[in-house]
């Protein structure tokens, strides 16, 4: 058995006696040794259902769920005779060393909340619970914050920067943020380190032609304000001159810290060199093109078949990240030695879901794959490959998906494959419990799928995330001001508004409750009882979206309603 580009591989070997090799190749199972390698590989083989095309509905779903049934019988047979042969082996002990050195070796250490030694420091001091994170996360080479709404990330990530700066282990700090927020992070930035020379890369503030700031304005021509009663700026994208410009002042060391814009850190390309070596070296891809490659007990299967396959997705995969031109700066030219990642929840989604049984399994909530997310990942790679750091802060690090786990630890850790975490498959397998459960499908059909219905090993799970994300919320008794007393967050009031439909929006709504009696599964596209559904949705969200004429009542009333709220000195979030 052999590990070839993350896949397990079985491969038969021969001795100098012809007479033994006939007898052993005689008593092999080949279909065993098959399974086996599936099983293996997070890809154990599905029972084929014998007669499926003559069969009913119900009787296909009954035959499919004893076929899932099997399959994990099959895999609950296979762990049991594996926990039985090993104590019994010579590799018992080697295996417990292994997996208390790659699971449970990791320890916390006893924070410590002095006040850190930040000279150019002119923001607010820290909390004990800040300066303790920011001593860990500085003791490590990258790490996840998800501290709660209203802790403090953004200051944290900053106190974290200048820190590492006074430590000598950052010139050339990144912090990669949505464009919408570079305002916020600009002014804070200005108001914790004046004199650091920051630039923004993405965006630009806007002046007058007297050289004084342009504001944002209310309807009535009054100013808006941020939380500190300051005039908030207007700012505007980079042009494609402007933007070079900027990245010239970071090549030539002219800058302390850099805010950019995900937009702005996706645009700068990696060396073709260096992108080509990420995707050829990604576990993720090459172990699931891999493992497609069956048992073949005879040897004839050319391995050239392999590489094709790996060659043609590595062009394909290529294609998802930015092609350097002839004019472009590099990523590499910039020399960033620490990215902090801002909303870093944007980037959950590096790679697709895994399949089990032949397809993915209801409710493990993967999306798509976003370019930007592996594109950031290869980047962090390179600069923890040059020495550097990265960190990662969002308040919901994980929302939909255990997957997400693996690919935001991916963003600013290369620790994963440590504990036996190389892919999704991985941590699938080894953390999640899946089961076949009946499902309602789209077309409001009901099937027997695989579905997600648990954890395994749920605090060893906890141990792995703990060692890399550091999670703090309101109330925690960690969580206290300089006083010691409980740092105060603003409480959330949940307020329900009602509201009626115009007569415009009554009369399409009757017709569309008449449509949806009407409609059923049988029935396709704009008749199908869904995509009824869907429109009385969006027509009471807001009746332009049918091209109803007439006001919008729902926003009406949220309106009223957020107006007094202000007016009691409350902030008003509506969803």
């Amino acid at each position: 058995m052999v590990r070839e580009s993350g896949a397990v591989k079985f491969r038969l070997r021969s001795t100098q006696d012809t007479q033994l090799n006939l007898q052993a190749r005689k008593a092999f199972d080949e279909r065993a040794a098959k399974d086996l390698q599936l099983y293996l590989n997070y890809n154990t083989r599905l029972p084929s259902i014998a007669g499926a095309a003559g069969m009913s509905p119900e009787e296909y779903r009954a035959e499919r769920a004893a076929a899932m049934d099997e399959a994990r019988e099959y895999e609950e047979r296979v762990a049991t005779h594996f926990q039985l042969w090993l104590p019994a082996s010579g590799f018992a002990e080697v295996t417990l060393q292994a997996y208390n050195q790659a699971r449970r070796a990791h320890l916390t250490p006893d924070g410590v909340t002095d006040p850190l030694d930040l000279p150019d420091w002119q923001g607010p001091a820290p909390h004990p619970y800040q300066a303790m994170d920011v001593r860990t996360m500085a003791a490590a080479t990258g790490m996840l914050n998800g501290y709660d709404v209203g802790l403090g990330k953004t200051f944290t990530a900053l106190m974290l920067i200048a820190y590492l700066r006074r430590l000598g282990r950052t010139v050339r700090p990144v912090v990669v943020v949505p464009a919408g927020l570079i305002g916020n992070w600009a002014t804070n930035a200005a108001q914790a380190l004046p004199g650091w020379r920051v630039v923004t890369v993405g965006m630009s503030q806007v002046f007058n032609e007297d050289g004084t700031p342009q504001t944002k304005l209310r309807r009535d021509g009054t100013l808006m304000v941020d939380s500190r009663g300051q005039p908030i700026p207007v700012w505007k994208e980079d042009s494609t001159s402007t933007r070079r410009l900027k990245l010239g002042q970071m090549t030539a060391g002219d800058v302390d810290l850099t805010i950019m814009s995900r937009e702005a850190f996706t645009a700068i390309p990696l060396t073709t060199a260096n992108r080509d070596r990420f995707v050829q070296t990604d576990e993720q891809y090459l172990a699931r093109l891999e493992a497609k490659d069956t048992f073949d007990p005879k040897g004839k299967r050319s391995r050239q078949d392999v590489l094709k396959r790996i060659q043609a997705f590595q062009a394909k995969c290529t294609l998802r990240l930015k092609t350097a031109g002839e004019h472009d700066l590099l990523f590499e030219h910039l020399s960033i030695d620490l990215i902090a990642y801002d909303e870093a929840h944007a980037y959950k989604n590096a790679y697709s879901a895994p399949s089990c049984y032949g397809e993915t399994p209801k409710f493990l909530g993967a999306g798509g794959e976003a370019d930007r997310a592996l594109d950031a990942i290869y980047k962090g790679r390179y600069v923890r490959e040059k020495g550097g750091r990265t960190y990662a802060f969002t308040a919901s690090w994980v929302k939909n998906s255990a997957l997400e786990i693996h690919s935001m630890v991916s963003l600013i850790s290369d620790d994963l494959p440590e504990f036996g975490l190389t892919t999704n498959e991985a941590l699938m397998e080894q953390y999640l419990r899946i089961e076949p459960r009946i499902i309602t499908n789209m077309d409001s059909s009901v099937d027997v799928r695989p579905a997600v219905v648990g954890f395994r090993r749920l605090r060893e799970l906890k141990g792995i995330i703990a060692s890399k994300v550091i999670v703090r919320k309101a109330g925690q008794p960690e969580v206290v001001t300089r006083s010691g007393e409980p740092l105060h967050v603003p409480r959330v009031r949940p307020v329900e508004v009602a509201f009626d439909m115009s007569p415009e929006q009554a009369a399409v709504y009757a017709d569309l409750r008449v449509q949806a009696r009407a409609a059923s599964g049988a029935k396709t596209k704009e008749d199908h009882a869904f995509s009824v559904m869907w429109r009385m949705r969006k027509l009471t969200a807001d009746p332009a979206l049918l091209n109803v004429p007439g006001p919008n009542p729902r926003f009406e009333a949220i309106a009223r309603e957020a107006l007094k709220i202000r007016a009691q000195g409350a902030k008003p979030w509506c969803f």
